[in-house]
């Protein structure tokens, strides 16, 4: 999960410190307005080029790139969050109104469970400072399997075939 907050999702890199201050559908173009708007559309998380193949489907005129782009940017800014499937694929999902927080994430059933990470924050920010960085951005994902998903499953004989 990236913990890079405020920046401006029309623009990667752009700008406003304060996400609630930023309206995701002002995005400069169309296409940038077209992603959020069938991102918020999906329930769950998606990858890029699944998001893409829907909203070609759909009648958008847009490219993966721009997809691509535009993803990364609302991640970015704060109203999108993302991570890494069990076979490295990246996912995306839009954010709720309260914010980006921290989660385990399962990397079967995708089930995220908030977690408290101010430890690994302030450690974060006294290893920059000791070697006199600045403008650092937390990049943190925990994954593992859910107790659901982690549990045997009951096989088809066990269920009275036979």
């Amino acid at each position: 999960m990236r913990a890079r907050t405020g920046e401006d999702p029309t623009s990667a890199g752009a700008g406003a410190r304060d996400r609630g201050s930023v309206d995701p559908l002002a995005h400069r173009t169309r296409q940038r307005r077209a992603v959020f708007r069938a991102l918020s559309g999906r329930r769950g998380f998606v990858s890029a080029h699944d998001l893409y193949d829907a909203m070609r489907s759909a009648g958008d005129h847009i490219g993966l790139a721009t997809v691509y782009r535009s993803l990364h940017a609302l991640v970015a800014s704060g109203h999108a969050e993302t991570f890494h499937d069990d076979t490295g694929v990246q996912l995306f999902c839009v954010l709720a109104p309260a914010g980006r927080g921290y989660r385990l994430a399962c990397r079967v059933c995708h089930r995220r469970v908030p977690i408290e990470v101010a430890p690994v924050e302030s450690w974060a920010a006294d290893l920059a400072a000791d070697h006199e960085f600045t403008d650092v951005h937390l990049v943190f994902e925990l994954t593992g399997l859910c107790s659901a998903c982690s549990s045997p499953q009951p096989e088809a004989a066990a269920s009275g075939d036979g």
